[in-house]
């Protein structure tokens, strides 16, 4: 676990990010949202910095890789993959809905879910059968944490969830917005505090 909100498989050298929603920022300006200039600036710098430390040999994102129509962040994006040209896959997600050719373009591979190990890695686990036997790893939901304070103070905070039969891997993008999770005693839960990844 990286506080960068990414998980790294050392073995196989995979780095795996859910959920960046790149252009969501740019969206939003477009419609009249006075959201502040440099939040894909930041992304992209975090996502860099990941590929730069832990020079992976894949890349998986788990999903919403961009948020809507087409705008400069497949332009940054495609920039990004000059740089890093090892094999990535994008787990398809509700906001991938751009053509295949786009895709191609950016040398993305895109599949509806991927088998690693005894895992079965999803954007979105409510669309698996109920049945299902390996552990499942998603993303989409942005999951969170609230800790309380004695003095009724709260703080949301990202984490990684980790239960017994699925795993919830936290949000990339810095403009998506979070969902407290019910936990359960047996799951292993982390915040994400600043740049450190906190056992709770």
């Amino acid at each position: 676990m990286h506080p960068d909100k990414a998980l790294f498989f050392t073995e196989d050298r995979i780095l795996l990010i859910s959920d960046l929603h790149l252009g969501k920022a740019q969206h939003f300006r477009k419609h009249g949202v006075p959201i502040p200039l440099g939040v894909a600036d930041k992304n992209f710098s975090r996502l860099q910095a990941l590929c730069d430390l832990f020079e992976p040999d894949r890349i998986i994102f788990l999903g919403d890789l961009f948020h809507s129509e087409a705008n400069h962040s497949i332009e940054r994006f495609g920039g990004f993959r000059q740089n890093n040209p090892q094999p990535c896959q994008l787990v398809m997600g509700n906001h991938d809905f751009y053509d295949q050719q786009t895709y191609d373009l950016l040398e993305l591979e895109c599949i509806p879910q991927i088998e690693y190990r005894n895992m079965l890695l999803v954007h979105d686990a409510a669309e698996i059968n109920k049945d299902e036997s390996r552990h499942i790893v998603s993303g989409h939901v942005h999951p969170a944490v609230r800790l309380k304070s004695s003095s009724r103070n709260s703080l949301r905070l990202a984490a990684f969830i980790f239960g017994e039969s699925h795993s919830y891997i936290p949000a990339f993008g810095d403009f998506t917005g979070m969902h407290v999770m019910k936990t359960k005693d047996t799951d292993r839960v982390f915040a994400i505090a600043q740049d450190q990844v906190v056992a709770l």
